[in-house]
């Protein structure tokens, strides 16, 4: 008896939300690990440079030991805040995003600009500020590492609708929200966040050098 081949077809919507699913999934993931680094593993390196700090032990060993401390910790709140910005959380979307753009500035050889043409404090319903907030920084990410450009500009037009633009002057790039390949994770992850809060991603390659995002997304 001859078997009937199986239909192993899986349309687009459904690549999304398997996309969408897993990233729900893992930023809930790196938000535990993120708690779970500062509430017991930081307490605990706290207690253990008090122990140092009180043992009988040379000055010279104490501040050796402390130095060393503090290092740790340093690598661990830049790992957490790779993870999952808990100021996301706490402060809001506004002072997650500056405070990323300026960890951009300090560690990288690109002039990071940043326009903002309103007076009103941005404020995003928590779905959206994290949505956002991962879409902005993969883009950066994939102009720090493919674009070979020299300087970002990052312009927040309108607060609502939310709408702002990033431009950089390198090779060039353009991208439709409907093209998913397994080879671009990052702009899958752009197109898979903007489609979960209906948020608008167009790539534009400019005419002379350099490319253009804009992203508009309404409460």
């Amino acid at each position: 008896m001859n078997k009937q081949p199986i239909n192993s077809a899986i349309t687009q919507d459904e690549v999304l939300s398997l996309f969408q699913k897993s990233f729900e999934k893992q930023d809930e993931e790196n938000r535990n690990l993120v708690e779970l680094f500062h509430e017991q593993i930081g307490a605990e390196l706290l207690a253990l440079k008090m122990k140092i700090n009180q043992a009988e032990i040379s000055d010279q060993l104490k501040s050796y030991v402390e130095e060393n401390l503090n290092g740790i910790v340093q690598k661990i709140k830049a790992y957490s805040n790779e993870l999952f910005p808990m100021s996301l959380d706490q402060l809001g979307f506004e002072q997650a995003f500056n405070s990323r753009i300026r960890s951009y500035q300090l560690n990288n050889q690109v002039n990071i600009q940043v326009k903002k043409l309103f007076r009103e404090k941005i404020t995003l319903q928590p779905k959206i500020a994290t949505a956002m907030f991962f879409i902005i920084d993969e883009i950066i990410k994939n102009c720090l590492a493919h674009a070979k450009c020299d300087t970002i500009e990052i312009n927040l037009l309108s607060k609502t609708p939310f709408k702002m633009e990033i431009i950089d002057n390198g090779t060039g790039f353009e991208c439709s929200m409907s093209n998913l390949r397994l080879e671009h994770s990052g702009l899958n992850k752009i197109i898979c966040r903007a489609k979960a809060i209906d948020a608008k991603v167009k790539f534009e390659k400019l005419p002379l050098a350099g490319s253009k995002v804009n992203i508009c997304v309404h409460e």
